[in-house]
This record gives structure tokens, C-alpha cells and sequence, in this order.
């Protein structure tokens, strides 16, 4: 897996394609986080014999930190979804996601 779209951002689309609910208009979709560390944005480890990293958590704090301070601010919607592993992170995360929005 690691070296698949779900296991590594080298494998992942560079134009991502907004579907179902989203717009494929860019502009309006202007944030997608790419979900790839298989454990809803929370692991920090590693396996050195798989040669295996987990950085969720430092990916997600990150991205809030850049939300923050640039894109969020200018929202007047936003939306946290995602399936499996990455519908679990949408529930983990829901209300610190919401709160950006408040810190801003």
C-alpha cells in the first residue's frame, strides 16, 4: 500500500477531480487534503523494518495551521467529509475543524 495513492502523496493525482456533492469548479473547492497515512490523520511512528513513517498528526496539525491562517478566514462554508479511514477523521476531528473557524 505504501506505494499506492492511499500510501504515499508520489502517487497521488496532481488535478484532483471534485465529485459528487463538490463542485468541479476549483474556485470553489479551493482546499482538498489528501488523506494517504492510513491512520485518520492521528499516527506518529514508524516501522523501520516496513520502512514505514506515520506522520498523520503532524500532517493535520499542518494543514489546520495553514487553514488558519490563510484560507479559513475567508470561508463562509465549509465542509469536512470523507470515507473510511477518512470518514473516521471527519468524526474525530468535526469539532476542532468547527472551531477553526471561531479561533479566526
Amino acid at each position: 500500500m505504501k506505494k499506492t495513492r492511499h500510501g504515499s502523496s508520489n502517487y497521488t493525482e496532481k488535478e484532483p477531480q471534485f465529485t459528487r456533492i463538490l463542485s468541479d469548479k476549483a474556485q470553489e473547492n479551493p482546499v482538498r487534503l489528501h488523506y494517504c497515512d492510513g491512520a485518520s490523520f492521528s499516527g506518529h511512528g514508524q516501522d523501520e523494518v516496513a520502512q514505514l513513517q506515520f506522520r498523520g498528526e503532524r500532517i493535520w496539525r499542518a494543514a489546520i495551521d495553514d487553514l488558519k491562517a490563510n484560507r479559513m478566514r475567508y470561508a463562509d462554508q465549509a465542509l469536512l467529509s470523507g470515507c473510511s479511514a477518512g470518514g473516521l477523521l471527519a468524526i474525530l476531528r468535526c469539532d476542532e475543524f468547527r472551531d477553526i473557524s471561531d479561533a479566526s
